[in-house]
């Protein structure tokens, strides 16, 4: 493990300290340039080469990156972003970064550790240290307590998995199990295989992609609000994905559809994804705005409100029908035409598999909840329970990052790329045996979440404040009609699922029902 000190002033930031842990030995030095020898000797001494290298380990390899990678020889380098490193690798040596591995500050990785032996000691960082600034024995010890976190942490995983198997990413634990489980699954292959998409079907569901919705209630702005009562809906994105349906066949695309097909559409209750023009698109008095401009492909005379649609002469759009249902609720308007469609006319609950895996992330969060010796790992518990979400909404293909002689980064953005080009990457990444998610599935995900979210919302009028995701706030108290959704709920699931799979026990021996509303009074 490798960490380093560094020091900014107003024109220039700089190493004072560097320190590695090797087999639980702690080295330190001052100049950078000791540690490329002391490696190079390490190198050396092993036999290290381009067949066996030694793995290295960061927390934050983003923030080292910038301060070593001229020192080194960059032979391949994995980016999240343009300044966000996973791993490189030299002739000799695999840096990985551990931030990515566990989601957790360094800290808090350390209290989930067992049978660390790491003191207590803190850094006064504003403080300027230069290499041939003397340092205190405590200084040394705070700097030797990161590479042992790191040592440690690193070795407790190793116990379950090898350097070879080790993912990359916290996701990357929950994405293994669900991928060792469903590419064995039948029920799961045949589902996979009927959402995969051609080029025009994937532009299209990824345009109709976006996230949860942030909104304050005008009315409210630059005020003082008290009294204010909360509802948070329990693990809503994998409420989602156990209680929700889903297309469960490739759709029918269509170009040009006209207006009674639409209806025809429409009634059957079909899932689908469109490409849409609107005319006189208004919001209806004292509603929610639930357009975003930023997803608009095109406006004419159009008049916002924190970067929502309040109305617009013309406006054209990629929706979800989840969606379209969801905008008809707060505005009014005339469809002038249909471009693009996709219909799924087989829609059902993703297969038992996925969703008993959910299941399984949600009863291992529910038993950690309120357990007060527990909080880091509920913490993860969480994470992992909301895992399955990002798994799902991950883009089939990715931005490419490609890394230049200077080191700099140039990203070419997926969202750039031609028809043909997309529709090569497509079929590249459906002959990758280790893909087996369909991007259909977020989407809808979070599709149905902001319908869940909307309804209550419109119910509320002018009692409603603001809303994030799966958070509603209000001024009156509507535990009366959230009571009546969580009974909904409630008894739905129970058709579905056994109540100790959707309705687990925490510490307490209190059940906690899976995308209930749970209410917080001011």
């Amino acid at each position: 493990s490798f960490d380093i000190e560094t020091t900014t002033t107003d024109d220039a930031a700089f190493i004072y300290l560097w320190q590695f842990c090797e087999n639980g030995d702690f080295i330190y030095g001052r100049y950078i340039e000791e540690f490329v020898d002391y490696l190079d000797e390490f190198a050396e001494l092993n036999e290290l080469n381009e067949n066996k290298k030694a793995v290295i380990f960061v927390h934050n390899l983003s923030y080292e990156w910038q301060f070593i990678k001229h020192y080194f020889t960059i032979e391949k380098a994995f980016f999240m972003d343009s300044h966000d490193v996973l791993y490189f690798e030299t002739p000799q040596y695999i840096f990985k970064c551990t931030y990515h591995l566990t989601n957790l500050s360094l800290r808090n990785w350390a209290k989930s550790i067992n049978d660390i032996p790491v003191l207590k000691t803190s850094l006064e960082y504003k403080k300027i240290r230069y290499p041939w600034t003397p340092l205190t024995v405590e200084e040394l010890e705070y700097a030797k307590n990161d590479v042992l976190i790191i040592y440690y942490g690193i070795k407790e995983k190793l116990k379950n998995d090898t350097l070879y198997s080790l993912p990359l990413t916290a996701t990357g634990y929950v994405r293994r199990n669900f991928r060792n489980s469903c590419k064995n699954d039948k029920e799961w292959a045949e589902f996979y295989r009927s959402q995969q998409m051609d080029a025009k079907r994937y532009m299209l569901y990824r345009a109709a992609f976006f996230g949860g919705q942030v909104f304050l209630n005008p009315i409210f702005y630059n005020k003082i609000i008290r009294g204010v009562h909360s509802f948070d809906k329990a693990s809503d994105y994998p409420y989602q994905l156990v209680a929700k349906e889903y297309p469960k066949d490739r759709g029918c695309y269509i170009s040009d559809l006209d207006m009674f097909d639409f209806l025809t559409i429409i009634e059957r209750g079909d899932l689908w994804v469109a490409k849409i023009t609107f005319t006189n698109f208004k919001l209806n008095k004292y509603s929610y705005p639930f357009i975003q401009k930023y997803k608009c492909l095109h406006i004419e005379n159009g008049r916002f409100e924190s970067g929502r649609v309040i109305s617009a002469d013309m406006l054209q759009i990629v929706l979800t029908s989840i969606d379209f249902n969801s905008a008809s609720l707060f505005y009014s308007f005339n469809i002038l035409k249909i471009h693009e469609i996709i219909v799924h006319k087989k829609k059902g609950l993703l297969p038992k598999v996925f969703r008993n895996l959910c299941l399984k992330n949600y009863a291992n969060k529910t038993k950690y909840k309120n357990d007060s010796e527990h909080i880091i790992e509920y913490k993860a518990s969480k994470s992992d329970n909301n895992s399955a979400y990002g798994m799902t909404v991950t883009d089939m293909l990715r931005d490419a990052f490609e890394l230049n002689e200077d080191l700099t980064v140039t990203v070419t953005r997926s969202s750039s790329l031609s028809v043909d080009e997309i529709q090569t990457k497509l079929d590249k990444f459906y002959k990758n045996k280790n893909n087996f998610l369909p991007y259909s599935i977020g989407v809808f995900c979070v599709a149905h979440a902001r319908a869940d979210l909307v309804e209550p919302i419109a119910e509320m009028k002018m009692d409603f404040v603001y809303c994030d995701t799966d958070c509603v706030k209000c001024f009156e108290d509507y535990s009366e009609y959230f009571t009546k959704i969580n009974k909904n709920i409630y008894n739905y699931l129970s058709t579905l699922y056994s109540e100790e799979d959707f309705a687990p026990k925490d510490i307490k021996g209190v059940r906690h029902c899976i995308g209930a509303w749970e209410c917080e009074s001011p």
